[in-house]
């Protein structure tokens, strides 16, 4: 049978107009995932299409399997930078990230009472939720973090017009990505700042806090709601007591660290009391940091070490989003002191005096470890300005001692072991590091500062 040319023509249009209105389907499974807050019987609840979606997230740039292997489910990043690697990475691995949309900080990066400065932000800004709103591991935009750090809880004018451009972000943000919510990041529970997000941003539809000390009313609800704000909220960061709320120093003003194991007990009761507890108003929480970052000591926020290994904090995470243990667990630290004396002693030395240290640590396993240990000069301006110098001070000396598997065994978890050394021989503050490793790049950390001083 002859089939017209017009007949032809036709469907072959009919053809292509068909294909051409199909939806833009990326790589496969890269449709958009519709995330939103449900308010359910007075309490909200994260929905990630149609599914309870609680956050078991963490804070970081890396080792990211190391957070699935763990039983997390997000990421949580401060800005766009390689924003399409994570993100791709993310749904690889069936994570969630927050994309944090750089906001300027208030007074020092930007004056909020510029009107122009504020329009320009915005239009970039824009281009940013334009480029990634599609992905499908993205769980919600984060506008900012801590924008108003660095203001004086009296300028009043830089309050508001910040506030304000932060609601507009969310605003413009809802315009173009439905299907994503807001929300923003804050230092704290400040009282100021919660009445200015409860007051003008009608647009944030999660408050985020920043927060690494033990909480005031009771729980975080509590505290918000007494100040203003009554919806929905997230952990944005937290972690063990942050070294600007530890009040416990030496006589020369050098602060004490918790050992890794501390710290995980510490996140532990913080998870379970504040965060796992509330159901009515928190969606879920970031742990920081996840990987390695010298933040006034190299180890005090860090959850890995800088050569990868993970800490025992993340073992304890692992149990507290699973309620399992992994295979293997780290070793831990009880105590470390220096010629019997521990935190929070003022320990003074003389140069090169002799130096006995010992370790209280176990290995569940009772697997041969190794203790690596290191004498660093500690900065003294630090003290006064933890942001003055965060590099890595300089190693002193260093030396490394292997405990065979018959100093820990399962009947005995605990173990006592003694390193010896001399003080540095110039004067002047310095910080003793353990690490405690077992063959399977499991590590427990501990640090503990001294001076060496003339007679």
């Amino acid at each position: 049978m002859k089939i017209h040319p017009l007949l032809l023509l036709f469907i072959f249009l009919f053809l292509l107009i068909s294909y051409s209105c199909k939806p833009k389907t990326e790589p496969s499974g890269t449709l958009n995932k519709k995330i939103e807050v449900k308010h359910i019987n007075n309490s909200f609840k994260l929905y990630r299409n149609n599914e309870p979606y609680f956050i078991k997230g963490a804070g970081g740039y890396q080792h990211y399997d190391a957070l699935k292997a763990a039983g997390g489910n997000s990421i949580r990043i401060w800005s766009t930078e390689n924003a399409k690697q994570i993100l791709d990475e993310a749904h690889k691995l069936g994570l969630t990230v927050i994309v944090g949309l750089k906001v300027a900080y208030a007074k020092t990066e930007l004056d909020y009472n510029d009107p122009q400065a504020v329009e320009r932000q915005l239009k970039e800004l824009k281009k940013e939720v334009l480029t990634y709103k599609d992905h499908p591991a993205l769980l919600m935009w984060g506008i900012g973090n801590e924008p108003t750090l660095h203001l004086s809880p009296y300028d009043f004018l830089q309050h508001n017009n910040t506030w304000s451009a932060i609601d507009d972000i969310a605003k413009m943000i809802h315009e173009l990505d439905p299907h994503h919510p807001t929300t923003t990041m804050l230092q704290d529970i400040s009282p100021i700042t919660v009445f200015y997000i409860s007051s003008f941003c009608k647009n944030i539809d999660i408050l985020s806090v920043n927060i690494f000390r033990d909480v005031k009313k009771g729980s975080i609800s509590k505290e918000l709601r007494s100040l203003g704000w009554t919806g929905p909220y997230i952990l944005s960061e937290y972690g063990a007591l942050g070294y600007w709320a530890e009040e416990k120093q030496t006589d020369w003003y050098s602060l004490f660290e918790l050992t890794s194991t501390n710290k995980a007990d510490f996140i532990q009761r913080y998870y379970e009391q504040y965060i796992e507890a509330d159901s009515m108003n928190c969606l879920g929480s970031y742990i920081f940091y996840w990987g390695q970052k010298n933040e006034y000591t190299p180890t005090w926020l860090s959850l890995f070490t800088d050569k990868g290994e993970r800490t025992d904090i993340i073992d304890r995470m692992q149990f507290i989003w699973t309620k399992q243990w992994p295979l293997n667990r780290a070793p831990s630290i009880h105590k470390l002191t220096i010629n019997k004396l521990e935190q929070p002693s003022s320990i003074y030395l003389n140069p090169n005096e002799s130096l006995k240290v010992d370790i209280v640590t176990h290995d569940v396993e009772a697997d041969s470890i190794s203790i690596f240990w290191e004498i660093i000069a500690d900065d003294s301006e630090r003290h006064f300005d933890a942001t003055y110098n965060q590099e890595s001070n300089k190693v002193i000396k260093k030396g490394v001692f292997h405990a065979a598997s018959l100093f820990l065994t399962k009947d005995n978890l605990r173990q006592n072991i003694s390193l010896q050394t001399v003080a540095p021989s110039e004067t002047g503050p310095y910080r003793l590091y353990i690490y405690v490793k077992d063959k399977t790049e499991g590590v427990a950390t501990a640090n503990i500062p001294f001076y060496v001083v003339e007679d």
